[in-house]
């Protein structure tokens, strides 16, 4: 039994723990998947990150797509609907006095 705890405590000592929330829909999407292949979620996400740890080229392509997604999602928020419908406004106007 002490040996049982003591490869346990092993064990947990060489393991880093995540925290994360996400939306419940994609926990419940996700898990669905993992069990489909009789993977647990821990095994997926652990593959993900020794992944992008070696620098995965596919893996690093997903990163990029996820970054450039947040990076125009937060340029969106940053404008009120006033905002873009003032900014097309002067954007017409200035078709128009390119047109005479």
């Amino acid at each position: 039994m002490l040996l049982e705890r003591e490869v346990w405590a092993a064990v947990l000592k060489n393991k880093k723990s995540i925290h994360i929330n996400i939306d419940p829909d994609d926990h419940s999407n996700f898990k669905v998947q993992c069990v489909k292949r009789d993977l647990s979620m821990q095994e997926v996400f652990a593959a993900f990150a020794r992944r992008v740890g070696i620098e995965s080229s596919d893996m690093m392509r997903f990163l990029d797509n996820i970054a450039n997604n947040k990076s125009v999602n937060s340029i969106k928020k940053k404008y009120t609907k006033s905002d873009v419908d003032s900014i097309f406004s002067i954007i017409q106007e200035d078709n128009s006095s390119e047109d005479r």
